[in-house]
């Protein structure tokens, strides 16, 4: 689903930009299609200047539907998307994505609207990169030393 330095409403060479929902600079929330199938997308956090934080989750061609006719786009994004597993993604404003994860263990059914609980649902990610981090920090300074 997702490619290395794409943009991250495009995240692959296969993928079609559908619908815009919100927009700032580049699509932030719509509706994309890969392989034929939907899939919301959404801004989820920016991180710094250049780094941001993506969200997808992968909808039924009947939920897209419904999302194009929505009266109140967030209350049909939060029913459509609630409790699904979601792709997250960081991606740099220049060089596009460059690391995604899936998460499809998370606490309640949070829709695509909820950054905290996407936020939250990253943490062990986090916690174990942090902790390969220090391990090879680690590595690295113990052979420097032997030099």
């Amino acid at each position: 689903m997702i490619q290395d330095g794409a943009d991250p409403w495009r995240p692959s060479g296969g993928s079609e930009l559908v619908e815009t929902y919100a927009h700032y600079d580049q699509p932030t929330l719509g509706l994309i299609r890969q392989a034929g199938l939907p899939y919301v997308f959404r801004c989820v956090d920016l991180i710094d200047d250049r780094v941001s934080l993506w969200a997808y989750a992968l909808i039924k061609d009947q939920e897209a539907a419904r999302l194009s006719e929505a009266d109140d786009l967030p209350l049909a994004l939060a029913e459509v998307t609630a409790g699904k597993p979601f792709t997250v993604a960081l991606a740099d404003e220049e060089a596009g994505i460059f690391e995604w994860w899936f998460l499809d263990e998370l606490e309640g059914t949070p829709s695509i609207l909820d950054s905290a609980a996407i936020r939250r649902g990253l943490l062990p990610i986090i916690t174990e990169l942090r902790n390969r981090l220090s391990h090879v920090r680690e590595h690295v300074a113990e052979e420097l030393t032997h030099q």
